[in-house]
């Protein structure tokens, strides 16, 4: 599959199973304009990490990034 591919299909799920949220739009604007480097998740991806922090019943979570 190529990477087209997978963006089309990531989109499409975003659309049908994750609404838009406003502040996550806010706070992805500011990163912008702050000039961060993209390092955010998809909207899908991070509804994702969400359900298996849940079902873990996860009181802290470990995030780590690369530095480019």
């Amino acid at each position: 599959m190529t990477q087209d591919l997978w963006t089309e299909v990531d989109h499409y799920i975003t659309d049908l199973l994750v609404p838009a949220d406003p502040i996550l739009n806010e706070a992805l604007q500011a990163s912008d304009a702050a000039g961060l480097p993209p390092h955010n998740v998809s909207p899908n991806q991070g509804k994702l990490l969400m359900l298996l922090a849940l079902i873990h019943k996860a009181r802290t979570i470990l995030e780590i990034g690369l530095v480019h």
